[in-house]
């Protein structure tokens, strides 16, 4: 009898540090995407050089989607031109049509892009264009040999868009 006792605490135990576990450290999961956007990267909004599921979820950092379906069924076939820089991994460096070195309104490609906007910890989120972040440009070169641009906002801050990570960390 004394066994059963000694092992219903330690149950109990248990299930108390585990729900005090996740209420400290509570699993965070982004509600998926449609498949039509395909992510190009993560957009630190808020400067802090670092980006993690944690800031995503909470709309600290934002996502950079294209309009996948749309850009292959409009934007392809109608700038045949750049069909070949689709068959590569994705660099928007390659849409300066202009060659003004930025990626803005001017460019045909701006209509495809968007972002999107986690809140209430990953459960929701918006797709909105561009300009409602305030973003007015990113810059085709690349920061680094692994990519990542240099995000231009309409009130003349800078923020990073990173295109290269292997995931978003969990912290």
């Amino acid at each position: 009898m004394r066994a059963l006792v000694l092992t219903i605490g330690a149950l109990i135990v248990i299930l108390a540090l585990s729900s005090l576990y996740r209420w400290v450290n509570p699993t965070i999961l982004l509600s998926p995407l449609p498949s039509n956007l395909k992510l190009l990267g993560v957009i630190d909004m808020d400067a802090s050089h670092d980006f993690s599921i944690k800031s995503v979820a909470k709309g600290n950092d934002i996502l950079l989607v294209l309009d996948e379906n749309n850009f292959v069924n409009e934007f392809i076939p109608a700038h045949p031109e750049l069909s070949s820089y689709y068959s590569k991994p994705f660099d928007i460096m390659y849409y300066d049509n202009n060659h003004d070195g930025e990626i803005d309104s001017q460019e045909p490609i701006w209509g495809y892009l968007y972002i999107v906007i986690y809140s209430d910890n990953g459960a929701t989120y918006q797709v909105r264009p561009l300009n409602d972040a305030g973003i007015h440009a990113i810059l085709a070169r690349h920061l680094t040999p692994k990519g990542n641009h240099e995000v231009l906002l309409t009130d003349g801050d800078t923020r990073i868009l990173y295109e290269e990570f292997p995931s978003l960390s969990r912290s």
